[in-house]
């Protein structure tokens, strides 16, 4: 039994006759008439009464014809939903990220995304940048979020912004009563900075800035997270260097203070597959319209002054 089997009989049997539904169905007369003969012998009862100008449903005929319009029906809303779904338009979408897409890009492109695309579930699951570059070879995630430098092979990258690093000061500290304080200022400092296994993008940019200012460091306390590094440099550990997100985060016992002159930035970029499905290049396509517009240059995230 095929689906133009069941068409053919809901014609037939809305029409109560083979002529006009063969005129209705752009189909001979000669074949539709096969065809519902094919359908009866596979049920094994007949479907109509025929004579005279037309046809009625037999009490077999009637019973199936629910059913035929039933099976009809489905079949159309599973060919709208597959496509809906090759397009982007449902489904669901796996997000990975860091912290700094939550403040920074989330905020800007999720909820219009929603509005647009109300029938794609999002799935969002915190990951470092190699959890995520694993996940989305493995097909864990579709998209994700990370700071660069990362390896891009079978990936679409962009970048979405740049951020300056800006230095995190206990309210005690001496330099909390400055305006803007350069990298020697911290030459020597203890500093509470960022695991270099968990976040070594920032990592590797605090090292660059140190050594391109001839700086030197102090102690070191290593953090997992950068609330737990505000927290540290609020109890007084040490100072600390973050991206300038963190500047959304209020903290009443630590400072944020722009380093100058204006230091190494990080850049935030989105990635997916290249081979990746429709919903995950609608939330790519969306978060490179909202940061880079229609000029195609980056935002770069400018420092305030801080108290």
């Amino acid at each position: 039994m095929e689906l133009r089997h069941l068409r053919y009989f809901v014609a037939v049997a809305e029409e109560c006759n083979f002529r006009r539904a063969s005129v209705r169905l752009n189909v001979a007369q000669p074949a539709l008439s096969v065809q519902v003969r094919q359908l009866e012998e596979e049920i094994g009862a007949p479907l109509f009464e025929r004579g005279g100008r037309g046809v009625t449903l037999t009490a077999a005929g009637e019973v199936f014809l629910a059913y035929a319009r039933q099976a009809l029906r489905e079949a159309k809303t599973g060919v709208d939903r597959a496509r809906q779904a090759a397009n982007g338009d449902i489904g669901h979408l796996d997000i990975g990220y860091g912290t700094a897409a939550g403040f920074l890009v989330f905020p800007a492109v999720i909820p219009p995304f929603r509005r647009e695309h109300p029938g794609v579930k999002l799935n969002f699951h915190s990951l470092q940048v190699s959890q995520q570059l694993e996940a989305l070879k493995t097909g864990e995630i579709d998209i994700g979020f990370a700071y660069l430098p990362f390896a891009a092979d079978g990936l679409d990258v962009e970048v979405l912004t740049r951020e300056d690093l800006v230095a995190v000061i206990p309210v005690t500290h001496p330099l909390a009563r400055e305006r803007s304080i350069t990298v020697q200022d911290l030459s020597g400092e203890t500093l509470v900075l960022p695991n270099r296994n968990v976040m070594p993008q920032l990592r590797q940019l605090i090292l660059n800035l140190f050594d391109l200012n001839g700086s030197t460091f102090g102690a070191v306390y290593e953090t997992e997270h950068a609330i737990n590094l505000l927290n540290f440099v609020g109890i007084g550990l040490g100072c600390g260097l973050l991206p300038s997100y963190v500047l959304q985060i209020k903290h009443d016992t630590v400072v944020y203070k722009t380093i100058d002159p204006p230091n190494l930035s990080l850049e935030l970029a989105v990635m997916k597959r290249k081979d990746g499905r429709a919903q995950a290049d609608r939330l790519f396509q969306a978060a490179i319209r909202e940061f880079k517009g229609e000029n195609g240059s980056q935002t770069r995230l400018l420092v305030p002054s801080t108290r």
